[in-house]
């Protein structure tokens, strides 16, 4: 891939972009993934952020699910990643939540799942697929919404 190219994908804009039905551009910045040594840890899962300008979702794979340092993001390829309240890099744990016309919303719980893994450049892999969420909206209701999301992922470890 030239670096035109790629210059042309990263400006490409990565969002959540439908959320019930109506179109709301959410820009996310980027999906980090916290990696394990599974031979010295192997009860601790890996950890993800998934961050925005006015988004932040966090959560940790399934044991069963490791992209690990070979970066195999097709492991997340159709399952169902559950986003928590709270999470993400251990060192500088997050709140999940999104803000929306009319105010922050907390998510509460949710789940992501990858249907699209693209052809990674520039320790970037691009990833499409759905979410769904439970927010706290401002006025303490609960609402659930879902979209389509895509962000590029990059690994740390």
């Amino acid at each position: 891939m030239s670096s035109t190219e790629a210059a042309l994908l990263e400006r490409i804009h990565s969002s959540i972009n439908r959320i019930d039905g109506k179109t709301v551009e959410l820009p996310l910045e980027k999906m980090d993934i916290y990696l394990v040594d599974t031979d010295e840890e192997p009860d601790f899962p890996e950890v993800f952020e998934i961050i925005g300008k006015d988004v932040v979702l966090v959560g940790s794979f399934p044991l069963t699910t490791r992209v690990g340092y070979g970066e195999k993001f097709d492991q997340l390829n159709g399952k169902q990643i559950a986003i928590t309240k709270e999470g993400g890099d251990v060192r500088e744990p997050k709140r999940s939540s999104l803000v929306l016309p009319g105010g922050q919303a907390l998510i509460e719980s949710g789940s992501f799942t990858v249907t699209k893994v693209g052809k990674g450049y520039d320790a970037k892999t691009p990833l499409r697929g759905n979410v769904s969420l439970l927010l706290r909206m401002p006025d303490g209701t609960d609402k659930v919404v879902t979209g389509t999301f895509k962000v590029n992922g990059t690994t740390w470890g």
